[in-house]
This record gives C-alpha cells, sequence and structure tokens, in this order.
C-alpha cells in the first residue's frame, strides 16, 4: 500500500473536478459493501479524505482514482463514467 506524503500528488497530477467521478466512487464502494474507511486505508487517505473525494467537496486528484479503481477490482473506465469530456476536445 502506497502513502501519500503532504501534496506531491496535487502537484503533479491532475485532479478530476467533474462531480460523477466522486459519486461514482462512492456507488461502486457501496455496491460492494466496502466502507469508507476500508476503501481509504487501501489508497492511503483517511476517511475524512474519502468523504470530501464522493461528496465532491475536493477534486479527485488522478493517483486516488487509479487506487481506488485497482482496490475496487474495476477498470477506471467505470469510475469516469457520465463525466463529459473537457471543453477543450469538444468542438
Amino acid at each position: 500500500m502506497r502513502k501519500r506524503k503532504g501534496n506531491y500528488s496535487k502537484k503533479l497530477l491532475p485532479a478530476l473536478t467533474n462531480n460523477f467521478v466522486g459519486l461514482n466512487i462512492q456507488k461502486h464502494r457501496r455496491n460492494q459493501n466496502i466502507k469508507q474507511e476500508t476503501l481509504a486505508k487501501a489508497i492511503g487517505v483517511s476517511r475524512i479524505s474519502l468523504s470530501n473525494y464522493e461528496n465532491n467537496i475536493w477534486p479527485v486528484p488522478l493517483d486516488i482514482l487509479l487506487l481506488a479503481a485497482n482496490v475496487l477490482h474495476i477498470g477506471a473506465d467505470l469510475l469516469l463514467e457520465d463525466v463529459p469530456p473537457p471543453e477543450e476536445f469538444v468542438k
């Protein structure tokens, strides 16, 4: 299990600001009957941090999305469902 140190990932990796990402993490976590505390520990964040991601208080960093997908045994594409493409790709 990888522990995050400080805010390095927020500086190096983009965060996904669309509110569907956190809701999708929550949906898949609940569908698998995994507690917030269990998933948070597995991806190396606090339960409060995971709650903030799931409730769209904080944007989900890309590394957290990938770790969550791995722990939930799903593809990252499932966590990106219903997320519209960035505006620069919609022309």
